[in-house]
Order: structure tokens, then sequence, then C-alpha cells
């Protein structure tokens, strides 16, 4: 997904919900909600860049808030978030808001929000769990085998299980 297509179905969720933003010059966050830094990114975003970017921003603004299309956040990406919430929680400075879209079918989406990057953390591995818990029945090399291949694929079975508990939200936004 297109960093601006998010940009669009965000900005029309803050409307739906009659939140004032602004769009502030280029050196700055995508939107400013109040003294909220927001940053936007799209399916392909340079992770070390964006990093940066919400380091200083988590730091120079009153907090931070990331919007991402799920198919974005692998095991790694999510790990180097929860590090930067757990350093700003020492810091007395407030926790990482995510909101994630999905596309439900062209031109309509739905959108989740997690209050802090530990809960999204959070029911990413109790989603994973419960996948891996489902093997316990099977017979002992099928389990082993589903438990390795669930592991190795631990970055797609991420994507499928945001996708479904985003598709979960009744935040419904039509573009």
């Amino acid at each position: 997904m297109y960093e601006k297509d998010v940009n669009n179905i965000f900005t029309l969720f803050l409307e739906k919900q009659g939140k004032k933003f602004k769009i502030p010059k280029k050196s700055a966050p995508d939107l400013l909600i109040n003294d909220t830094a927001v940053e936007i990114e799209g399916s392909w975003v340079n992770f070390k860049v964006a990093l940066e970017k919400y380091v200083k921003y988590s730091l120079e603004y009153s907090s931070l808030e990331i919007v991402f299309p799920t198919d974005a956040l692998d095991v790694n990406k999510m790990f180097q978030l929860l590090l930067l919430e757990k350093l700003l929680e020492k810091k007395s400075r407030p926790p990482i808001k995510i909101h994630l879209v999905t596309e439900l079918e062209r031109h309509d989406f739905v959108l989740k929000t997690f209050q802090t990057v530990q809960e999204l953390y959070d029911t990413t591995v109790n989603k994973t769990l419960d996948i891996l818990e489902s093997s316990k029945d099977l017979p002992k090399d099928e389990k082993s085998e589903k438990i390795f291949l669930t592991l190795i694929s631990a970055d797609e079975e991420i994507k499928n299980i945001l996708i479904e508990e985003t598709k979960s939200s009744e935040n419904k936004i039509s573009i």
C-alpha cells in the first residue's frame, strides 16, 4: 500500500472522529494532532530512516503515533519499536500509539488502533502461541513440523495475524 493511500485513509479516519490535525512543513512529522507527532508509512518503508524519525519525534513532541499498513510490520520492526517504547517509558514519556490499516476490498479499508506497542506485540505473540498450541493434538512428527514451520515463517504469520486482528475493527473507511 502506498504511503499517500495510507495518509488519505488515516486523515479520513481523523475527520470522521472529529479530530483536528495539521500538516506541518517538510522537516516535521507527517501530521500533528495538538503536540502529538504522527508518522504515516507505506508498505515499503525504509525502516532504518523511519526509526531515526521515530526516536527524534518521540523525544521532541509530547507523544508519537505511527500509522502502518499491516504488511509493513515484521518481527524485527515490532521488537525495535517495543524497545523504543520501553526506553521512552524509563524517561517517563508516553507510549507509542500504533494504527494499522488493512484493505478489505477495493477502496474499502479498516483501521485498528493499538494504544501501545506492547499491546500490539502481546496480541501478535498470543495469537502466534494459539497457532502453536493448535498443534498439540497432532501426531508427534506433524506437531514438530507445524511448530518449526510457524517459527521460521513468523513474519508471514504476524502479517496474517495483524490483517485478521485489524479486520475485526469497526473503523471502516472508504476512499
